[in-house]
């Protein structure tokens, strides 16, 4: 194979080098390594140091970036394009993959030839760090808008999940009553057809009164319905009434005694006919009909709280920026991931009652919660203790959030707010999510965001400003309101 060299024209001919002298650009041909990187290879891999200043004279390399696991193509390089500036000037880790899509010849610089083509012109120097910005502020905004998908898309997840119960509970409760409601139906025809005093007929409908009455608003203990229910099986059982074991359950719930059923159903004891054990039947059915009704009902308010609870969470149909209480966010934020902290996570929420409305953003702020809790219950592992706190300190709100996780190490504390920095395994996590809580926190809303942690107590302490950057406060708003009200405008 020949020796692989550089053209001298393709130099002259790169932007970056635009104007420089014919002595200028002898010393950048003197001062580069001609490299070959075969399609598929990497030249450099994702949070690797860099490996010197590069220009793609020929082929094409692709940048990825892991993304929930995923490899993404976030740009691509074509010939003369330059990189590996960033990571020999910071002395830092490679936040993205460099692969080669195509059979590809670069010519390289290692860091001390990198440094002099900075020092011998100033036009080069101008067009890197030009380029420094750009490449920066794309790899930015593209992350985070990657960062926010995936945050939609664990919560619509996790939504997901919890809307599926209650909403499979209301189908299941909707196809089984139907049937039930026809045979109470058949029921009451069958008992009109029979000769009945209205004072009989009065007493069967005050002990199903009685039943109502319980289940709707003194529900049993299921321990208690247990037990009752053994004993309604073994009676029904006794007087040999058919399907004994799907009648006990509702007569149980129903806090009657059989006593009292009895003193009824006695009337009936030795008729022939199916008439003999039909009101205990009735009974236990329309018990069971109320029943699912309650459950239907309250699987409907528990879809109705979460569609809520994401309407607040968005802050949909309201102003972008208002008066707030910051309880309200921080409920919806801990009701749109319940799925990640229910089944192990003790929430102790200790908040102020005296805390002012404050001016935020509220979908920007309850994205700030998102990001710290999500991060806490990550490092807790599903198992341990979180803490909310709330007060006022000065002129600001200032909200807590405590976990008793592992903690973040001493020497990476000053570094956990810095973007892309992450200390997730590669593909977990972008580095992006503290960023961008703590620029939504300082920038947007002119507060502070804090960190202190060791194990066993990490906290983020938000501070946000009582006022608006005019100086104006809930009690400014609430008294312009009543200004506008009296005058009916």
């Amino acid at each position: 194979m020949s020796k692989l060299t550089v053209s001298r024209q393709a130099l002259v001919d790169n932007p970056l080098f635009e104007g420089c002298s014919s002595e200028q650009i002898d010393f950048v041909c003197d001062n580069l390594e001609p490299m070959r990187l075969a399609k598929g290879d990497y030249l450099v891999r994702e949070n690797e140091p860099g490996r010197g200043f590069f220009i793609l004279l020929e082929g094409e390399i692709s940048v990825l970036k892991i993304m929930q696991g995923t490899p993404m193509v976030v740009g691509r390089h074509e010939p003369g394009n330059f990189f590996g500036e960033i990571q020999i000037l910071a002395d830092s880790l490679t936040p993205v993959a460099l692969r080669a899509s195509a059979d590809c010849i670069l010519a390289k610089w290692d860091e001390a030839g990198f440094r002099r083509l900075l020092s011998f012109s100033r036009a080069v120097e101008k067009r890197i760090f030009q380029k420094i910005s750009e490449r920066l502020q794309g790899l930015a905004n593209f992350v985070r808008t990657q960062e926010k998908m995936a945050s939609l898309g664990t919560l619509a997840a996790g939504l997901a999940h919890e809307l599926n119960n209650p909403a499979a509970s209301l189908v299941r409760t909707l196809e089984s009553l139907h049937p039930k409601i026809l045979e109470l139906q058949d029921m009451n025809l069958e008992y009109g057809r029979v000769e009945q005093s209205a004072a009989q007929t009065e007493r069967w409908q005050k002990l199903r009164e009685t039943g109502f009455n319980q289940i709707m608003q003194q529900p049993l203990k299921s321990r208690e319905v247990l037990r009752r229910e053994e004993r309604f099986t073994d009676w029904l059982e006794t007087l040999q009434v058919p399907k004994a074991y799907d009648l006990a359950g509702p007569l149980a719930e129903s806090g009657l005694e059989i006593e009292q059923i009895t003193t009824l159903s006695d009337h009936w004891r030795d008729d022939p006919t199916p008439m003999r054990y039909q009101g205990i039947q009735w009974l236990a059915m329309s018990f069971e009909v109320l029943t699912m009704v309650r459950d239907g009902s309250d699987a409907a308010k528990r879809i109705s709280e979460l569609v809520k609870s994401v309407k607040s969470y968005a802050y949909m149909d309201q102003a972008p920026q208002q008066f707030v209480d910051v309880h309200d966010g921080l409920e919806s934020t801990l009701t749109m991931l319940k799925h990640q902290w229910k089944y192990g996570v003790k929430i102790i929420r200790e908040y102020s009652e005296e805390l002012p409305a404050i001016p935020v953003f509220g979908s920007q702020l309850n994205q700030v919660w998102t990001n710290i809790m999500t991060n806490a219950f990550e490092a807790m592992d599903g198992e341990g203790t979180l803490t909310i706190r709330t007060y006022q300190e000065g002129h600001h709100v200032v909200v807590a959030i405590i976990d008793d996780g592992p903690g973040i190490p001493s020497e990476i504390q000053s570094r956990i707010f810095d973007p892309f920095f992450t200390t997730k395994e590669v593909g977990k996590g972008t580095g992006l999510g503290l960023d961008i809580a703590y620029r939504i926190v300082t920038n947007r809303h002119h507060g502070y965001l804090h960190c202190n942690s060791q194990p066993g107590a990490t906290r983020f302490e938000t501070g946000l400003p009582v006022a608006c950057p005019d100086g104006r406060t809930n009690a400014d708003q609430q008294t312009q309101g009543s200004g506008a009200d009296a005058t009916g405008q």
